[in-house]
């Protein structure tokens, strides 16, 4: 599923990104926060995926090597609408990033990008379109 313009918009926006997986262990909501500096990188040509570079990232990287599942949230602060963008989450290399997707991060600190590709968005708050499912 491709990304609107508005939510491309949102997430380079934010402040910071929240990206939900399932612990690897317990199978509970693990969330993490990932700053704007670097924050989410986008490509034109590929509008079904979001890039983030892996700082850390340790246990999120365990809990995709178990279930690829993932959840990112775009938040509008200012207008009171969000999404919550639903997919499948990988880790790829610095030069697979670049060579690829012409999706660059600097390193250091950055070890690998976290592919989010996106399978279904929900409206969160939203108005009148509160937790709708784009089509």
């Amino acid at each position: 599923m491709r990304l609107t313009e508005e939510i491309k918009n949102i997430l380079v926006k934010q402040p910071f990104t929240v990206i939900v997986t399932k612990h690897y262990e317990t199978g509970e909501p693990y969330i993490i926060t990932v700053g704007k500096n670097p924050g989410p990188r986008l490509a034109p040509e590929h509008e079904d995926k979001i890039f983030f570079c892996r700082w850390i990232m340790k246990v999120t990287k365990k809990n995709l090597e178990k279930d690829p599942w993932v959840m990112v949230l775009a938040v509008d602060h200012e207008e009171f609408k969000s999404y919550r963008i639903f997919g499948r989450g990988r880790f790829i290399s610095l030069d697979e990033a670049r060579n690829n997707f012409n999706v660059k991060f600097p390193k250091p600190p950055c070890k690998e990008v976290l592919v989010v590709e996106v399978k279904k968005i929900q409206r969160g708050y939203y108005g009148d379109k509160t937790n709708q499912w784009l089509e």
